[in-house]
């Protein structure tokens, strides 16, 4: 039989397609991929990536991680699988093609005991097409602002509130921190322990303390001339306080230090409020926008509860 005959399949990859994955990737016709290039061989193992194949031909593939629940993500919360790559070769259309592989990634985690949220950050029109197409809403969508360190304003630096002492985050208050973002995030948002030990090692961590706890804390990590600001949390109870206003002077004089010529971060668009504040320290919003679009998925536990009282 010859290989334009047969038709296209969806098959679970393994760790053998490796090469044949990463060639997809840097040669397919429609890609999007949010993970590294260390991480696609782990993918692979834990059976987190479908194929489409035809015959010999790799024509799509689609990738999740099944994120590992986090102990302060609140109980209510689903567990959390992120969308890393969805990849389509030259010949095969985001739709159809990409809304079936999309299907096929949903019908393995509906094979998950618990609930499950798919997250996926739709930086391209036709990944928020597909998506759209293939049952996700919109949820929300991340605006991106941005700051010229080089000169900052005198008003800038001038401190309003001495209510918090400020120091570099420890290995020890990791737990901490987690639980302090735990309360001050939407499940959605939520940074867990392993999250936040990562962005240790990668980033510029401070936070802050009044009597000995921890009230906030903000992330900087560092490429180069720019500098991008990942995380900055004040527990609601002090909210309004300056806290927050000095965790990110403190870190853009960390960056003006460290020869970092601007500085970013991201906020939702809905959040007017986080947005206020941003612009009045001088970051203004730049052309950025990235919608994030989910889909919550019941597990077998949901979906083979029996109804009747």
């Amino acid at each position: 039989m010859c290989v334009e005959t047969m038709e296209p399949s969806i098959v679970a990859g393994c760790p053998q397609d490796l090469t044949r994955l990463r060639r997809l990737l840097t040669h397919g016709r429609r890609v999007y991929c949010n993970t590294g290039d260390e991480d696609l061989a782990g993918l692979l193992e834990r059976h987190l990536v479908l194929l489409g194949e035809q015959g010999e031909r790799l024509w799509g593939g689609v990738g999740v991680e099944l994120e590992q629940r986090p102990a302060t993500l609140p109980a209510p919360a689903p567990d959390r699988t992120y969308l890393r790559l969805l990849a389509l070769t030259a010949g095969y259309a985001p739709i159809p093609d990409g809304v079936r592989l999309l299907t096929a990634v949903v019908d393995v985690l509906q094979a998950q005991p618990h609930r499950t949220l798919a997250i996926a950050y739709a930086d391209e029109p036709w990944l928020a097409e597909t998506l759209a197409v293939a049952g996700f809403a919109l949820t929300e969508t991340v605006q991106t602002f941005q700051l010229d360190v080089r000169e900052l304003p005198a008003s800038l630096l001038t401190e309003r509130t001495a209510t918090a002492v400020l120091r570099p985050m420890r290995p020890g208050e990791l737990d901490a921190v987690a639980q302090l973002d735990a309360v001050t995030f939407e499940p959605l948002w939520h940074f867990g322990r392993r999250t936040l030990w990562e962005l240790f090692f990668s980033s510029h961590m401070q936070v802050a303390l009044i009597d000995d706890e921890i009230v906030g804390y903000a992330a900087l990590a560092q490429t180069g001339g720019e500098a991008h600001l990942t995380r900055l949390a004040v527990h609601p109870r002090v909210q309004g306080w300056g806290i927050g206003r000095r965790l990110l002077v403190s870190a853009l004089l960390y960056a003006q230090r460290h020869h970092v010529h601007t500085v970013s971060l991201n906020t939702q668009a809905s959040n007017q409020r986080s947005q206020r504040f941003y612009r009045s320290l001088g970051f203004a919003p730049t052309q950025q926008q990235t919608p994030v679009y989910t889909l919550e998925i019941a597990g077998q536990r949901e979906t083979n509860r029996d109804p009747s009282p």
